[in-house]
């Protein structure tokens, strides 16, 4: 909806001042735990395409219960088959999709959602901002203490499996 010379103007998804976009911290280059912040239906011009806009809180990869943020990074998945790898990136390293399976993503379920991902530094406008390089795989849970160890075997009934891990904001 268009606004008005004399509309009020809300922004929630922004938490920044108008100055803070300089002042953002930039992380290292490397692997980070994020939480889906917030996310919002657009159109990509370039692809002519839906998008998902995405705002990603990031945490040290040390820090499983989400304690402490270190920043914000925003991206976007473009709905496009050109784009398709990324949706399914970032879908499985939520826990929402396993390789090699068709799906349909469950965007409005998507907030709070967790994962892990690689992140590098570029250059947007002469400025250092953070990217999102690519959204990593979950951990296996079955073989995180010993990965030489085989897997159990499987129960005749099978166990409950755990919530994914969301967290709200």
């Amino acid at each position: 909806m268009a606004l008005e010379w004399n509309s009020e103007v809300n922004d929630p998804e922004r938490k920044f001042d108008s100055n803070s976009e300089d002042q953002r911290i930039i992380v290292p280059k490397g692997i980070y735990l994020f939480a889906v912040k917030a996310f919002k239906k657009a159109h990509s011009t370039g692809k002519d395409a839906p998008m998902c806009k995405l705002t990603l809180g990031i945490y040290a990869p040390h820090d499983a219960e989400f304690k402490t943020e270190l920043t914000t990074c925003r991206d976007q998945l473009i709905l496009h088959e050109d784009c398709s790898w990324k949706i399914a990136q970032f879908f499985t390293a939520i826990g929402d999709r396993k390789h090699g399976e068709l799906f349909r993503p469950a965007w409005d379920q998507i907030g709070g959602a967790t994962g892990k991902c690689e992140l590098q530094v570029e250059l947007y406008k002469d400025k250092p901002q953070n990217k999102v390089e690519k959204y990593l795989d979950p951990d296996p849970t079955d073989q995180k203490d010993n990965p030489d160890q085989p897997p159990p075997p499987a129960p005749a009934t099978p166990a409950p499996q755990p919530a994914k891990k969301r967290i709200e904001f």
